[in-house]
């Protein structure tokens, strides 16, 4: 299964949150949650105004491919007229995936960002482990912030949560009415459907593209060796993994074993996490196809294609082998390829490329449709005031590329933070550590593809979109929620997946210490205990919202 930052959160004490958070819940509040499909189809979606003020040089589309820019403009638009708040504090409460930044007194972007807001902006740090059962404890102290970051599959209870602590912004932002916000409305209508709960728009979307994940792949090894990052079918992919392992001078293919699993099921037509057919549901594990896949991936481990660590590695273990060269292939999010460790790769046009999953047998593969955003931010409850002034902040920072604003909030303050390379701002040492302030989690603009300093590569990731989005295969649960899969489901994936993509019975078979029929007989376990009610609830759903 794949695993990312949500199913990492989501195996990080999804239930002890959720025995927190039931209790709290049922007395608190007046409004209580009404989250039914039909409900939530009639809500009017805020009006997608895409922003013109600035042109990029390649341009993106509505399917997922990315607009492109060559070069940061050289005389940036101001977008905004007005600083968005009159003084006083707001709160914000959010993930950090890097180093804690320098505290407001010694950090010369916060100070700056705090003059631009207008507002003094205090904000709650924690780390990806903790986050989940960080919401029981604010929701349980009554502290909530003005701005919550909240994830969509990791939150136990999320509707009810939202009806009875935060704001519903339906009147803020429904259809017209966000023309007063012009950067959120700048945030395409399939991130905006991920925010609708309980007959309401209550919260603000952190966009993403439908690009989803790539199979990176260090282009300078394959070059050196004589081979290709295009393999056809899966018999010539398990080729390309004999070739690019030495054990002797430690170097292999493979880095996480969770890599393989969802470009393998692409390679076989499945790579999603539920499949509809006639208005009935079927999980991917469920599938003889992703059963062939496990088998596969056994196979490559037989070669000794994978890195001897490849069953404890963390994520951040696994890029620095590809960033040093012990690793050939790693999987991960569209946006490692400009934002991670792997952009200190030297020469990255030449370095670093991205492999499409081939047909098993040939032809092309599938690709599993991305989330359109990386979470949901909510506002706390207040009057109307108040409301109005956090989304007033929460669209100064959504401003797009290419705008002052965008340039302020991403890269600080010139000549402390970032230098000047022609026209394209490059960060420095402190503006590195300055701008970890995680603000990116509170709310952001909808991605570009901008690499400072290198059209080559601009080219070649866009060239790549255009070619990996027609294989994108639609997520039929987008807009649906399971409140069995919302305190259970996060149990249910740690038995098949492991935790963060580490154990669980995927990892023993792949390994041989399990066959296929303890796989099978997991799925059944998985079925009886809260599998089935799981398909039940979003088949209920699907079914209200298609008929």
């Amino acid at each position: 299964m794949q695993v990312s930052r949500r199913s990492m959160l989501r195996a990080a004490g999804g239930t002890a949150a959720a025995a927190v958070l039931s209790p709290t819940l049922a007395g608190c509040g007046k409004k209580k949650s009404k989250n039914t499909t039909t409900a939530n189809t009639a809500v009017k979606m805020p009006a997608y105004i895409p922003y013109s003020g600035v042109k990029p040089d390649l341009p993106g589309d509505t399917h997922g491919v990315l607009p492109a820019f060559f070069k940061y403009p050289a005389s940036p638009v101001q977008a905004s007229s007005s600083v968005p708040a009159k003084g006083g504090s707001i709160t914000g409460f959010s993930n950090i995936y890097a180093a804690v930044p320098p505290p407001l007194g010694k950090n010369a972007f916060w100070q700056a960002l705090n003059k631009q807001l207008g507002v003094n902006l205090k904000m709650n740090m924690v780390a990806a482990a903790d986050y989940v059962n960080k919401i029981a404890t604010l929701v349980a102290g009554n502290e909530l912030p003005d701005l919550a970051s909240l994830s969509l599959t990791a939150t136990p209870n999320l509707p009810q949560l939202l009806a009875s602590r935060f704001a519903d912004l339906t009147e803020f932002l429904s259809g017209d009415a966000i023309k007063d916000y012009p950067f959120l409305a700048n945030i395409t209508t399939d991130s905006w459907k991920r925010m609708v709960y309980n007959g309401g728009i209550y919260g603000l979307p952190i966009p993403r593209s439908r690009i989803g994940n790539l199979m990176f792949v260090r282009d300078d090894i394959l070059k050196a060796k004589g081979l290709s990052n295009e393999p056809k079918s899966f018999a010539e992919f398990r080729e390309l993994c004999k070739g690019l392992t030495d054990r002797r001078h430690n170097k292999f293919a493979i880095g996480r074993q969770d890599s393989l699993l969802q470009f393998i099921q692409g390679m076989l037509g499945k790579p999603n996490t539920w499949y509809e057919s006639g208005g009935k549901l079927t999980n991917n594990i469920e599938l003889d196809e992703t059963r062939k896949a496990i088998d596969a991936i056994h196979t490559l481990y037989k070669d000794g294609s994978f890195h001897p660590d490849s069953f404890s590695a963390t994520t951040v273990l696994a890029k620095q082998w590809m960033f040093s060269g012990t690793v050939a292939l790693n999987r991960d999010g569209y946006k490692a390829w400009s934002t991670d460790i792997l952009a200190t790769l030297p020469d990255r046009e030449h370095t670093l490329g991205a492999m499409l999953p081939p047909g098993f047998d040939g032809g092309p593969g599938t690709v599993a449709e991305g989330n359109s955003t990386f979470g949901l931010v909510a506002v706390k409850k207040a009057d109307k005031a108040k409301v109005k002034e956090v989304l007033a902040i929460a669209n100064w920072l959504a401003a797009p590329f290419g705008t002052a604003e965008f340039l302020a909030r991403k890269y600080g303050v010139a000549g402390t933070d970032y230098t000047l390379k022609g026209t394209d701002p490059i960060l420095t040492s402190r503006g590195v550590a300055e701008l970890a302030l995680p603000i990116n989690y509170l709310v952001d603009a909808p991605d570009t593809i901008y690499d400072p300093g290198d059209v080559a590569l601009v080219n070649k990731r866009h060239a790549f979109f255009e070619k990996q989005v027609p294989l994108i295969v639609p997520d039929p649960i987008v807009g649906l929620y399971s409140q069995t899969d919302s305190t259970k489901g996060p149990t249910l994936t740690k038995v098949i997946s492991g935790s963060s993509g580490i154990g669980g019975i995927e990892s023993e078979v792949y390994q041989g210490r399990k066959s296929l029929a303890d796989w099978d007989a997991a799925v059944k376990d998985w079925q009886r205990n809260g599998g089935n009610t799981i398909r039940a609830e979003y088949e209920k759903a699907y079914q209200q919202l298609h008929g």
